[in-house]
């Protein structure tokens, strides 16, 4: 598993909307609620089929401005029903990479978990 937090320069909805377009797979579900102008909180769920081993890697983005900077969660994690399999986490991580290049321009600050 991946995660990371950003603290970034745009409100939480632009967030949603920049990564709704670049993220290769399957968007399984997104939500927003606005708070007040510029502050609100949501998340999106995204899988994508691992093409070599034919199995699910999720993504998953919260977004939330409720006191004053934007934070964005972002976590991506293989499905490990089987231990016993050894798994690759490239494309998991080339996955985190995507999203970090499309918030690149607005991040102040990152923190890997």
């Amino acid at each position: 598993m991946s995660a990371r937090i950003v603290s970034l320069s745009i409100d939480p909805r632009e967030v949603l909307e920049l990564s709704m377009g670049e993220i290769d797979g399957d968007l399984i579900h997104s939500d927003y609620c606005a708070v007040d102008q510029g502050r609100g909180f949501g998340y999106m769920v995204y899988e994508y089929i691992h093409k070599r081993e034919n199995r699910p890697i999720m993504l998953m983005i919260h977004v939330d401005n409720v006191h004053g900077t934007t934070r964005a969660t972002i976590l991506t994690s293989p499905e490990m029903e089987d231990w016993e399999y050894p798994f690759d986490c490239e494309e998991e991580y080339e996955w985190m990479d995507k999203i970090m290049e499309v918030l690149e321009e607005y991040i102040i600050d990152v923190r890997e978990e």
